[in-house]
């Protein structure tokens, strides 16, 4: 029964589309696409090139085709032209909003996208465009609409009709059907007709540099982890050089059908000998009751005949698809930001990170009883943090680093110890070191709220087991230290809480405090570790190897490599390791000042600052300008002997000046 209300009327839907189009990454058109197939029960879905166009004119235009239960004339009809319908439920948290395949295929194909659907049998057909005309002029996506007619006469103006001798282009659109869903009776297809007539669409939108090699190979194996059981998922491959690409569909020789197999099967990718590629693998449950599995592979890269990631990953687990992926290969993702994102999970070296692989689960936002999980956006792209009475926020891998880097695997763990320990270690490290904690312990405290009901001057917020505020390095895991005399112990008050927050937070009564600084710990990598462009040093938050954080300095950065070079050769060559012993322990030892005097000014800085200032651009800027390192390194390298000559010095310097500046390696 009508209310008799009018409903809502969306004028401009192009530009909706073309907006959520401009915000989605590149490929995503694929995703919605086989998506559509595995929602529709499809066995076989297949990318490939639409062959009558290529033998009429030589048009390779990209054809999607799976054989899932296809579209009826009305319901192919209503489909197309309305947006919010499909074959789902829509408008749940988790529901596919009908939205992908047009948000994604028509702002690239405004001369056309033809829809062809097959129901026991019976063929019929759509095309979407871009119409300059409608909507009073200011253009919009419709549905063609043409003149047909049976060869008995019969026929009727419509914007669905059975699939047509089109004398433009020069070929029946009948005939673009794929055998295999001539043979099922039922199915779906695609063409893409691009910007213009003559568009080649078969490597996907231009306008990003999309490649059909690339589609197959890598991003359908890093976009689904697993598909459906029964699900054949390919891609027909082409030669590398569009020269060399058939000009028919009987050249089958020089094409072939390219099978995804999804991400699981190549991070456990077996070697055609048979040979496992994993060391060890398994599980880390977390609080909020999300599920990181892990894997640590034998080697840093695995050659998979070019198919999907060579090395580790990080990404987000969601109904069968990965989010949020950040690599450790550059050509598999952006290194600069995987490796960020690795060291935030206490994983810094770049030969272990090449080698792990970690796949985070978290629960599913409950729509009925609201329980906090995730969901994805509309356009599938990203996933949300919902429920709970939280507004929703983007979700990220970092979310989770925190807890795992103190529940690191020991398999992980011995991984990042056996690759450290084979570079150079500082036997009096861990004494010098402390001789800067006791030099500076005093004036290093950093006020903190400890909950105490007793004469209460502040609140805080009151933290439950394993969540107790950790800023990295207020709370410092002391260093051991040489016995030397008898052993001192310390005995807190009955009933005395090791909970600590930040004063003036929370409404837990607490009694402000001060807490000695611990300092992180600091150790030597190289560029490739660091994996961020001119980067001299980066900062590792809190794990279980490292539980107050970490710095990373690169011993091969050209500033590091061009101070060693300048004192060394002011000195005889039988002290050079001597000098590049003392360059690394004052660059050591004022990179660790820094960060724990950072830590020490406490309520100065808010949290989000302290990590800013952190990044590795801020804390590789602090470690420029020679003057504090030098005014260090000079008494200590003056302990090693006479200096050289002047003549000699003079001469070394010239040579130094005319020479090219030193470069990493």
């Amino acid at each position: 029964m009508s209310s008799g209300n009018r409903p809502l009327q969306f004028l401009g839907v192009h530009d909706l589309l073309d907006r959520e189009y401009r915000n989605s990454p590149a490929y995503q058109w694929g995703r919605e696409l086989a998506r559509n197939g595995i929602e529709a029960d499809a066995t076989t879905i297949r990318f490939g090139v639409e062959w009558c166009g290529v033998e009429a004119t030589g048009t390779y235009r990209m054809q999607y085709s799976d054989d899932g239960h296809g579209m009826s004339k009305d319901e192919l009809r209503n489909y197309m032209s309305t947006l919010g319908r499909g074959g789902k439920v829509v408008g749940g948290a988790h529901d596919n909003y009908a939205l992908g395949s047009r948000m994604t295929l028509l702002p690239w194909n405004p001369y056309g996208v033809v829809v062809i659907s097959v129901v026991n049998g019976d063929p019929w057909m759509v095309k979407m465009l871009f119409d300059q005309d409608a909507n009073s002029g200011e253009g919009e996506y419709v549905l063609e609409e043409i003149e047909w007619e049976d060869e008995d006469g019969s026929g009727d103006r419509a914007t669905v009709y059975p699939p047509y001798e089109d004398t433009d282009l020069g070929f029946n659109w009948g005939d673009t059907l794929p055998e295999f869903i001539r043979k099922a009776g039922h199915g779906t297809t695609f063409i893409l007709l691009g910007r213009n007539a003559g568009d080649d669409t078969f490597d996907g939108d231009p306008e990003r540099n999309e490649r059909h090699r690339y589609l197959g190979r890598k991003y359908f194996n890093a976009r689904f982890w697993e598909l459906p059981d029964g699900v054949t998922l390919q891609v027909q491959e082409m030669p590398d050089k569009r020269a060399d690409w058939p000009k028919s569909r009987s050249e089958s020789g020089k094409y072939q059908n390219r099978t995804v197999r999804g991400g699981r099967s190549l991070v456990e990718y077996t070697k055609s000998a048979g040979d496992s590629c994993i060391a060890d693998s398994g599980v880390v449950s977390l609080r909020d009751h999300t599920k990181v599995h892990w894997w640590l592979r034998t080697e840093p890269t695995v050659e998979t005949g070019g198919l999907g990631a060579k090395s580790g990953f990080v990404a987000v687990l969601y109904r069968g698809e990965l989010y949020g992926q950040a690599s450790a290969d550059q050509e598999d993702g952006d290194v600069r930001v995987g490796a960020a994102v690795y060291r935030q999970f206490g994983i810094g070296s770049d030969a272990v990170r090449r080698k792990v692989f970690l796949v985070i689960e978290p629960p599913e936002y409950n729509e009925t009883t609201g329980g906090e999980g995730v969901a994805p956006s509309t356009g599938r792209a990203d996933l949300y943090w919902m429920g709970a009475g939280k507004s929703p926020r983007s979700v990220k891998p970092s979310d989770w680093a925190e807890e795992f880097g103190e529940k690191l695997p020991k398999a992980i763990l011995d991984a990042i110890n056996a690759e450290f320990e084979s570079r150079d270690q500082d036997e009096d490290r861990e004494q010098r070191l402390q001789r800067v904690l006791d030099r500076f312990s005093k004036r290093w405290k950093a006020p903190r709220a400890r909950v105490e009901s007793v004469e209460p001057d502040t609140e805080t917020t009151l933290a439950t087991p394993g969540t107790t505020p950790r800023t990295p390095i207020d709370s410092p895991s002391p260093r051991p230290r040489k016995a030397s005399g008898p052993k001192k112990v310390v005995v807190p008050r009955r009933g005395d809480g090791q909970t600590l927050g930040q004063p003036g937070q929370g409404d837990t009564p607490a009694k402000t405090t001060r807490v000695a600084v611990g300092i992180p710990d600091c150790k030597w990598v190289t560029e490739a570790d660091i994996a961020e462009a001119g980067m001299m040093a980066a900062w590792q938050p809190p794990s279980a190897l490292h539980p107050n954080g970490c710095i990373e300095i690169a011993s091969d950065h050209q500033v590091i490599r061009n101070q060693v070079e300048f004192h060394q050769n002011h000195y005889p060559p039988a002290v050079a390791k001597d000098i590049e012993k003392i360059v690394r322990d004052v660059y050591e030892e004022i990179a660790i000042a820094k960060v724990s005097h950072i830590h020490a000014l406490g309520t100065l800085f808010a949290e989000e600052k302290r990590e800013e200032m952190l990044q590795n651009p801020s804390l590789t800027t602090s470690l420029l300008g020679l003057i504090a390192e030098d005014a260090v390194i000079g008494p200590r390298t003056g302990k090693l002997g006479t200096k050289r000559r002047r003549h000699e010095e003079s001469v070394l310097e010239d040579v130094n000046e005319s020479a090219p500046p030193a470069t990493a390696s």
